[in-house]
């Protein structure tokens, strides 16, 4: 039985910080009270199995079971109560493991940060737009990645980069090691970019970056998904056509199979970049390369601008 949290912190009150935890991440009170209810369920079956000390997967996994609810994720099979209550089983987990719990990304922007923190992560922001020229969507990654950092640091009570230790980042990492590895290099790769600008603003010293762990991704460790050409035609052929959605949907699926466009360039696509005289698609790839000058942080985006025929 793996314990999940000292045996010395009882269950109840692991449910008590949590739920502090959460609200002060802003979650609403009537989600709040929805979380109590399923923990209160839970601390009942715990002292029903003379389980109140700590948190462990076995006990998490029992409980799951007694309410018919698969714990298995691959699982599809479940209703939408039985799915909302395996995630909240999740967040109480994780913030047993970790101290925290992690927003969703497309919200995690919501929740107030210390002011210096805040402050922070809009001059990063600032910066990327002004002098090194990055793409909305490749900022907009950045800034989904980068923004998990400071709400960790502040649910820790660092509240300024300089109180940021070394341990910060292995402690965040953790955190964030349900992510698959390519996912988990990205995010490694943005918090590199973040501490090299809070080093060249005077925040943080120089060799800090140097405490972020790299992610080692093998080239070959997943095998790619291969369509065969009867695939491809059926899915082709299962299109309706009669429609003008229909007709939409048949173009993007022609310029993913037939032409090999990545997803990001079909939605960037325009009618301007259609040469019609020419019979090919002529535009600017949203995925650029950059040569970087020892002179400091300025980049040159390098000429990608392809033409598709």
């Amino acid at each position: 039985m793996t314990s999940l949290v000292p045996s010395h912190t009882g269950l109840d009150d692991l449910v008590g910080h949590a739920l502090n935890h959460l609200e002060g991440l802003g979650y609403a009170a009537g989600t709040l009270a929805n979380y109590r209810n399923v923990y209160e369920a839970f601390l009942r079956f715990a002292e029903q199995e003379a389980e109140t000390e700590s948190l462990s997967t076995a006990l998490v996994q029992r409980f799951l079971e007694h309410h018919e609810i698969p714990a298995d994720w691959t699982e599809t099979q479940v209703t939408f109560h039985q799915r909302h209550v395996r995630t909240l089983m999740r967040v109480l987990t994780e913030f047993a493991l970790h101290g925290c719990f992690q927003r969703r990304s497309r919200i995690v922007s919501e929740t107030k940060l210390a002011p210096p923190l805040q402050r922070l992560l809009c001059g990063y922001e600032e910066f990327h737009v002004k002098h090194v020229r990055s793409s909305s969507e490749t900022l907009r990654t950045r800034k989904r990645q980068i923004t998990h950092f400071p709400h960790y640091l502040d649910s820790r009570g660092i509240g300024a980069a300089s109180e940021i230790q070394p341990s910060s980042f292995s402690n965040f990492l953790i955190s964030r090691a349900h992510l698959k590895p390519a996912t988990l290099a990205g995010v490694v790769s943005a918090l590199r970019s973040f501490v090299r600008y809070l080093c060249a603003q005077g925040e943080v010293s120089g060799d800090l970056v140097e405490h972020i762990s790299k992610v080692r991704v093998p080239r070959d460790a997943r095998i790619p998904s291969v369509w065969s050409p009867r695939d491809v035609d059926a899915l082709l052929g299962a299109v309706d056509h009669s429609s003008p959605v229909g007709k939409r949907d048949y173009a993007i699926l022609l310029l993913a199979v037939r032409l090999g466009m990545r997803v990001s360039d079909i939605r960037a696509l325009r009618l301007e970049h259609l040469q019609w005289q020419l019979a090919c698609i002529e535009m600017t790839q949203t995925k650029v390369s950059y040569r970087t000058y020892q002179e400091g942080l300025k980049r040159e985006p390098s000429e990608n601008t392809v033409r598709i025929c």
